[in-house]
């Protein structure tokens, strides 16, 4: 008898265990809701010869090489928000969508150094939006760790964004002292893909998905406390005083988690987060009026402080 128990007692623990890897395998669609506009559309007419374009905000860039299009056509950018999974900044719409380019057009998106603090600028990518609102990864594109910008070519135009395949959640933040948020790794990757970028022509695409990968990861912190809950979950608590060290960073080591780019193998990938520590918050907000008539030199600015506790 005490067999049988033992024995249906080790078939429940490897049910548990096989459920459990099964949860950490999981994947699930990219699919998400269409964008809305955020921000000023810019557009241009560009002919036979080519030409370029470039968002309002600097971060998205059209490159249309001679013969794209056969006429005088117009293009646009339009940023939008961006609601795909480990997305970065804004997400953009493409015009004209109803045409196939001659040649493929190239998409550069340009990211700063806020993005680029840790290792994951590697494991950028670039994703498109289709109709049904399904996110697919472009498979062939150029990252450039330097001039801090990813390039691909494409054949036609949607809302296209950039996005990080790992991601910690929230990447920055505030938070007050003796306070506590919880901490999530979320990834994102093509179906076929095991976070590589995959060698293809043109502008080949693939469902993107969610899913979790098993690797083993350590979490670190310059203050504060964490209590880790998983590989990929984990709850942050704020010191009781603000540190001397502040934005306090909270990295996490993916250890065994490798990743391939232009003959490189990285097997040390960190992400890091970057939690500013406050205690009693003043917020000081300058508001200037200028008074005067028009095309005057002269006038008079009012300044108005406003301190919130």
């Amino acid at each position: 008898m005490k067999i049988l128990i033992l024995l249906i007692l080790s078939l429940l623990y490897l049910a548990g265990f096989a459920q459990q890897e099964k949860s950490d395998t999981l994947l699930k669609a990219a699919i998400t809701t269409v964008g809305k506009p955020d921000g000023a559309q810019t557009e241009i007419k560009i002919g036979i010869d080519g030409g370029s374009l470039v968002s309002s905000d600097g971060k998205a860039e059209l490159i249309i090489p001679e013969g794209s299009v056969t006429k005088k056509t117009s293009f646009s950018i339009q940023p939008v928000t961006n609601t795909v999974p480990n997305g970065n900044g804004k997400a953009y719409r493409l015009e004209p969508s109803v045409i196939q380019f001659k040649k493929p057009v190239q998409l550069v998106f340009h990211y700063d150094e806020e993005e680029s603090k840790d290792s994951m600028q590697l494991l950028m990518g670039i994703a498109m939006q289709d109709d049904k609102g399904q996110w697919y990864g472009l498979k062939n594109f150029a990252l450039d760790t330097v001039a801090k910008k990813i390039t691909g070519n494409i054949s036609h135009f949607s809302d296209w964004s950039n996005f990080n395949k790992i991601k910690l959640y929230p990447s920055h933040g505030r938070l007050k002292v003796k306070k506590s948020f919880d901490m999530e790794i979320d990834v994102v990757s093509s179906e076929d893909e095991d976070l590589s970028p995959l060698t293809s022509s043109g502008d080949e695409l693939a469902p993107l998905i969610k899913r979790k990968i098993p690797w083993t990861s350590i979490w670190n912190k310059t203050a504060g406390t964490l209590k880790v809950q998983s590989k990929t979950t984990a709850t942050f608590t704020a010191p009781a005083t603000i540190p001397n060290q502040n934005p306090v960073a909270v990295t996490v080591n993916l250890n065994g988690l490798t990743y391939k780019y232009k003959g490189t193998v990285f097997s040390t990938l960190k992400l890091v987060s970057n939690i500013l520590i406050y205690d009693n918050a003043y917020e000081v907000k300058i508001i200037s009026i200028i008074d005067g008539t028009a095309g005057s030199q002269l006038g008079k600015v009012r300044y108005t402080i406003l301190v919130v506790l």
